[in-house]
């Protein structure tokens, strides 16, 4: 704010970083008058300016003539360059005449390089901004991008990707790397119920492999969780119709919730249990969004297609009974942005829950341990659970849990994924979540009573 009056005057172009300075030359070269930056474009500190802006975020980023990506560099002084020894070499342009059984002859042409090093398909996932969460939203947003990779310069657009060595197409240049937003992703409901059902399975894939992806790259400020998702959110609501919930959707909340924390005690594949990698998954300090939402919590989170791909298209009766009625679900916004920070947010519904409880197995399964239940008067297994958070799981105590019925798998599997619950002190029938219980025998939940329950 110190420094607004003197930058509205003018923005030397030699107190810049030298990644802001190329971006200024590139936009020359493009005969592009006006860039965005957002350190430049956004008051600092000011949290009004700042909560203005974000909000802005899907309007900027999709309206742009083109975004430019310094996708290698590690800070504002490597540039928009690219890393000369990590170049190809070539290509080179071989010809050669090929004919046919008829005897008639045509000239043909291939391109071939030499890469040395990382291969081509898995640089940009490698890149440096794919490390950064805010980075994430500005390329699924921006009709086309300009990356600065570390060996080659890349393009993408909503209908092609391509490269400085293969300019007409180079999907490998890409490989690994999908963008949520791209045609035939996040599309208008069909009126059709079958086409509907379809397409509603495909958003939902898409939105889950997004989130994987998100969740793995780090903020800054860790509150910024989903402001800076809020853009996408923003876009996919606009196409989709449907209501969003933190990071959720609710026109498939039943599946949305069945998020897992990917903690692993594993390095490098291998589990030494003397030695286990360490445990970086934690709640967040400030409250951005319910127990039940995965931005809850610190760490990179997946939806596990064994489990997705183990339904039945049409749930069966049975299933039916057993997957809970979702009566209501709001969260309420912390500021201006609907699709930011929450400061409250609850699910109420009906639906089969049992109490059972762990045994404090620590990492004796590695990620899970057993969940119990006493049964004609004997301790038994009854399903495995992962604790979004390790650290709320103390490695030998009895912990109580409600294990909530979520989604039956398919017939011939007879079990079903459900949620773990805890008991919030001082509110009757309302409950936080804390894990995901697997392989629960559907016959488990068809002996209880279906409930009311509240979960914040």
């Amino acid at each position: 704010m110190s420094t607004l009056a003197e930058r509205l005057q003018s923005i030397p172009k030699v107190g810049l970083t030298n990644t802001f300075a190329d971006l200024i030359d590139i936009a020359r070269r493009m005969h592009v008058q006006y860039v965005w930056i957002d350190s430049l474009c956004i008051v600092q500190d000011s949290k009004e300016d700042w909560e203005k802006e974000a909000a802005q975020m899907a309007s900027v980023y999709s309206s742009a003539y083109c975004t430019v990506a310094a996708s290698s560099s590690t800070n504002g002084n490597e540039g928009c360059q690219v890393d000369r020894a990590s170049k190809p070499y070539g290509p080179v342009d071989l010809t050669f005449n090929e004919s046919d059984e008829q005897g008639n002859c045509t000239v043909q042409r291939i391109r071939v390089y030499s890469m040395f090093g990382t291969p081509t398909s898995e640089v940009i996932q490698q890149d440096a901004l794919t490390k950064r969460a805010w980075c994430f939203q500005e390329r699924e947003l921006s009709n086309r991008v300009l990356h600065y990779s570390k060996d080659t310069i890349r393009w993408e657009c909503r209908s092609l990707q391509a490269s400085l060595e293969f300019p007409w197409m180079d999907k490998n240049a890409f490989k690994g790397s999908p963008r949520t937003l791209d045609p035939g992703q996040m599309v208008p409901r069909a009126s059709n119920s079958q086409t509907n059902n379809k397409q509603k399975a495909q958003d939902q894939e898409a939105w889950f492999v997004a989130i994987l992806n998100y969740t793995n790259r780090k903020l800054t400020k860790q509150s910024d969780i989903l402001h800076a998702l809020a853009g996408i959110a923003r876009v996919v609501q606009f196409r989709t119709h449907d209501r969003y919930l933190a990071g959720l959707w609710r026109s498939n909340l039943t599946q949305c919730l069945c998020w897992i924390s990917n903690w692993s005690v594993a390095q490098g594949g291998l589990f030494d249990p003397k030695h286990p990698a360490p445990i970086f998954h934690h709640r967040r300090s400030e409250y951005v969004a319910p127990s039940w939402s995965w931005a809850s919590i610190n760490g990179q989170v997946s939806y596990e297609l064994w489990i997705f791909n183990a339904l039945d298209p049409v749930p069966t009766p049975r299933a039916l009974s057993l997957m809970p009625r979702i009566l209501e679900a709001t969260t309420l916004p912390a500021g201006l942005d609907e699709f930011g920070s929450c400061r409250e947010g609850w699910i109420r519904l009906m639906g089969k829950a049992k109490p059972a409880f762990t045994r404090g197995e620590g990492l004796a399964r590695q990620t899970r341990e057993g969940v119990y239940d006493v049964v004609e008067g004997t301790i038994t297994e009854i399903s495995m659970i992962k604790y979004d958070v390790p650290s709320e799981a103390p490695v030998g105590e009895l912990k109580a849990i409600m294990c909530l019925c979520m989604l039956p798998r398919a017939e011939q599997f007879g079990d079903s994924v459900g949620l773990a619950l805890v008991p919030v002190a001082g509110q009757k029938d309302t409950y936080r979540r804390v894990g995901l219980c697997s392989l629960i025998k559907l016959e488990w939940f068809e002996q209880s009573a279906e409930a009311e329950i509240v979960i914040i």
